[in-house]
This record gives structure tokens, sequence and C-alpha cells, in this order.
């Protein structure tokens, strides 16, 4: 199936089969269970002593509990699972029951006793969960962020609850004709027409560079005489984790990358 059409029925409606973020690697700590709502589906994320993180689909095939109630085990051989907090069903990271304590220590367990789970990939501080049916070599990569451990680099990171539609936010992220109406340092209301661009795109992505005219200086800056050049910003997304990133080139020897 190609890429851009790539998808399947999950929660609330079509998604890509595609990598998307569902937390911050520093928020699980090793042994802890959380819930989380991904595309209308729900997940329950934990950590093994190990320190891997894995993912299942937070409802208990048996009767529906959710997981994400129960308790963190780790077996005899250190490998992680979960117990289901209304009849002790036990579940591996890998989602395979290991474990039915009505049936007795020496049962044989079905192998449809089992609940659905999730790669994951841990990157840029951030836990990202693949949803979909492609195979690992079908998977689209991630987006790459060279700064990342870079030390010439200083990173500033933060968390915002935007309450809209995921595809508004990509679409604010990559929208530069709004620049000078909201956000005066870097355009000028005067001047707000864009120049022609192009596009740099692959299979999962597209970025393009385009220049804003600064709005004259003010304050100190008129005093001394100083006057911005204009400011270049490229802006892009890349459809795993819905993400957008942005760099704006404020000076010769400043930038800084939004990611």
């Amino acid at each position: 199936m190609a890429a851009q059409d790539a998808s399947i029925r999950f929660g609330h409606g079509f998604v890509l089969d595609a990598w998307y973020v569902v937390g911050l690697s520093a928020d699980m700590k090793p042994g802890r269970l959380a819930r989380q709502e991904l595309m209308g589906e729900p997940l329950l994320l934990g950590r093994a002593p190990s320190g891997e993180v894995f993912a299942l689909r937070d409802i208990c095939p048996h009767r529906a509990a959710p997981l994400s109630a129960g308790s963190f085990h780790q077996e005899a051989s250190g490998a992680p699972s979960v117990e289901c907090p209304y009849h002790g069903w036990q579940f591996g990271g890998d989602g395979v029951c290991v474990r039915i304590p009505s049936l007795g220590p020496d049962a044989t367990i079905s192998p449809r006793a089992r609940v659905d789970s999730y790669p994951v990939i841990e990157r840029y501080g951030w836990i990202w969960v693949f949803l979909g049916d492609a195979g690992a070599q079908d998977r689209p990569p991630l987006p790459e962020l060279e700064q990342w451990g870079d030390p010439k680099w200083r990173l500033i990171s933060g968390t915002y609850n935007w309450k809209a539609n995921y595809a508004r936010i990509v679409e604010n992220g990559t929208d530069p004709s709004h620049a000078a109406f909201v956000h005066p340092a870097f355009g000028h209301r005067s001047r707000p027409q864009i120049q022609e661009f192009d596009i740099e795109e692959d299979a999962y992505s597209a970025y393009a560079v385009v220049s804003f005219e600064p709005p004259p200086p003010t304050g100190i800056w008129k005093l001394m005489g100083k006057r911005l050049g204009s400011v270049a910003v490229k802006n892009g997304f890349h459809l795993s984790g819905a993400h957008v990133r942005i760099e704006v080139q404020i000076t010769p020897s400043w930038k800084m990358v939004i990611f």
C-alpha cells in the first residue's frame, strides 16, 4: 500500500499507518502504568525494570476491564507483565496472556488470550507508538532532528495544550502568511506578501524557505540605528507524529529550531 493512502480504521476515524507521540520519556518511570488515548484508541503505557517501554490496548480481552487500573508485575524471567484488576489475568509486554489464576498454575493458556500490542520507539525525549498494520520494513521513518544532543545547541522544552484539531495546528505551523499579523517581530503588516518559494519534499515530508521583512526597529534598537535584515524561515511537516518543524535564521549566527 502506498504511503499516501495507507490507512486503517481506528477509533473515531481513519488514520495513517504512522508513528505518533504519546508522552514524554521522563514521565515514564520503571514499574509505572499510564493510560493514554490515541486516535480514539485507549492505550496502556508501561516501562519495564530493564527500561524498555511497551504499549498495549488498554482493554482486557476477557471482560473489557481497563488494564491501566491494574498492577505491574515482573516475571521470574525478568519480563514485565500487567495484571488485570478484574480477574487477575496477566499480559506480557508483547500482549500475550501469561497467567489466568482461575485455571490454576499448570493450565495451558490459549494463544487467543492476548491483547493488542504496539511498536514503540523512544527518541528526542518522547515516546512514539505506531498505529497500523505495516510491517517493520514498511513503517515510515521518524523525522530527523539533527540538533538533538548536540552540545552547541541549547534545548528548551515545554508543553502546550491546544483546544483544536491537530490538522489545524499542522496548518498553522506551515502557514507563513499569518506571521506579519500574529508574529510582528518576524514580519511587517505593511509588507505581508509571500515571495515565490521552492518545495523540498520526499515520501513523508515537505519543507519550504520563505523570507520576511521585519518591522522598523523600536526602542534602544531604533536609537542605535540598528536594523535587522530579512529573516529566513524554513517550515514544513513530517507525517510521523503529524509533526511540524520551523527553522528561523534570526541573524547569520543565531538560529532557532522549533520541533
